[in-house]
């Protein structure tokens, strides 16, 4: 995969895909799909076990449209004042010293680190309450803007904030 911007996806990629980001496994894994890249930022990938050139064009465009809506949902809901990870973009991403493998480069949409607990799993805690509260109000803020959510407890609680911030608008749908 070049470093260079290949102009038929230039609607797919926000024009963003000449810098690099580098992700060693050694740093730990965040949720599911995203990995922490540094203190501040994390990535999140869909083909990181197989090689980006190597995966047909019509999935790739797929895949980077799938990409690219959850960039826009995300950046939408953080300039909207909902509690979100501050999207950077989508960026070219090399996995570094992959376990058993080489090196890969794939597509990443990298955003803010949040550090905390995923809000499902602050079901039998004190602090449950206030969470799920936060986590209403966050939820209904997208909701007045017309959007249908996904995964009901999709969500982190930052708990030196005292935040509940939303995550993976993968399935997020808005009402037409």
């Amino acid at each position: 995969m070049s470093t260079k911007k290949d102009p038929n996806l230039d609607w797919a990629i926000s024009g963003e895909w000449g810098k690099q980001w580098y992700w060693t496994p050694e740093i730990q894994p965040c949720y599911d799909r995203v990995r922490r890249l540094s203190r501040k930022h994390a990535v999140k990938t869909f083909w990181e076990w197989q090689n980006w050139d190597t995966v047909k064009e019509d999935q790739q465009m797929e895949f980077l449209k799938e990409l690219h809506k959850e960039l826009e949902t995300q950046r939408f809901f953080y300039e909207s004042g909902i509690t979100v990870p501050k999207p950077e973009g989508i960026f070219e991403v090399t996995i570094r010293n992959f376990p058993y493998f080489e090196s890969r480069r794939v597509p990443g949409f990298v955003m803010q680190y949040i550090p905390g607990v995923m809000v499902g799993q602050m079901f039998r805690t004190k602090l449950y309450s206030e969470v799920d509260q936060k986590h209403q109000e966050e939820r209904e803020k997208a909701m007045a803007l017309g959007f249908s959510p996904g995964e009901e407890h999709n969500a982190i609680w930052n708990p030196k904030e005292r935040k509940v911030y939303l995550i993976d608008f993968h399935f997020w749908v808005r009402k037409k």
